[in-house]
């Protein structure tokens, strides 16, 4: 019988059997699955969470990518089992119970998706890499709630280097933008690329006077990251290749550091170039101003 049998009302277990089967057999059918059917299934097996998760988790394995969605859609009720799940002696079901954490958008699977990075099975680490960078575009967009974004700061620093490229990009958000250099200070050091490479962009972008507040909020996130940065935008400024709307951005970002940056700005007074010791020298007066 039809698990979205109408005619009768199933018991709630043989009902949970039925889904799960239904799902079993649209995950073995792979690229072929009837996503609606996957879908409808799913959502009906969400709402069921309380008696449908340990049927779920007990065939994990064979449900594949749509059990993890499956659990993800449980929220907090699953975590507790999939980071249980992490401890698998199985491969597979490890590296499943972390795609599923990713997906569950939950601030208590970052810890043990950082622990599952070390798993001994390589596919396991990559998995909880992917599950970090899911977290990290969930609590980005979460930056745009208001009541949530001070927890959205935490949990984004806590998720670390996979969550710099999402935030990176929120720097060239008007309403967003502090915030993301704000949490991209927090995390420091595996930020300094990315938001290099985001005012680079934005100083070569002939819009950038219009519309651009990239530039602004990228030198913001590396004068908060700060030490770490210090020698790249000093890199950057001496950099004979670039134009000078780009090293006159790095010398910027110098200034912004203070008293911090004083020696490197100092140093940039002796470089051949006249446009590097005149950008310098002016970054220099505003850096101990």
């Amino acid at each position: 019988m039809s698990p979205f049998a109408r005619d009768k009302v199933l018991p709630a277990a043989q009902e949970v059997d039925g889904l799960v089967d239904a799902l079993a057999r649209e995950a073995a059918r792979g690229a072929r699955a009837r996503k609606p059917r996957v879908d409808r299934i799913s959502a009906r097996l969400a709402l069921l969470s309380e008696k449908a998760l340990p049927a779920v988790r007990g065939r994990l394995e064979d449900l594949g990518e749509p059990g993890c969605v499956v659990l993800a859609r449980m929220g907090p009720l699953a975590v507790p089992g999939l980071v249980a799940d992490l401890r698998s002696p199985s491969d597979a079901r490890r590296r499943l119970a972390a795609r599923a954490l990713g997906l569950s958008g939950s601030a208590a699977a970052v810890a043990p998706l950082h622990a599952a990075l070390d798993d001994e099975d390589p596919a396991v680490g990559r998995a909880a890499e992917f599950g970090l960078e899911t977290l990290a575009r969930t609590w980005s967009r979460a930056l745009r709630d208001g009541s949530l974004r001070d927890q959205a700061m935490a949990v984004l620093t806590a998720i670390g280097a996979p969550a710099v490229w999402p935030l990176a990009h929120l720097l060239r958000d008007r309403d967003l933008g502090l915030f993301a250099a704000k949490t991209l200070g927090q995390i420091g050091e595996p930020a300094v690329r990315p938001a290099l490479l985001v005012l680079v962009h934005a100083r070569r972008s002939p819009e950038r006077e219009a519309s651009d507040p990239a530039f602004v909020f990228a030198a913001s996130a590396l004068a908060f990251i700060g030490a770490p940065a210090l020698e790249p935008a000093a890199e950057l400024l001496r950099d004979g290749t670039e134009s000078p709307d780009v090293r006159a951005g790095a010398a910027f970002v110098l200034a912004r550091m203070g008293e911090a940056a004083v020696p490197s700005l100092r140093q940039a007074l002796t470089e051949h170039d006249a446009d590097v010791r005149a950008v310098a020298a002016e970054a220099l007066a505003r850096a101990v101003a």
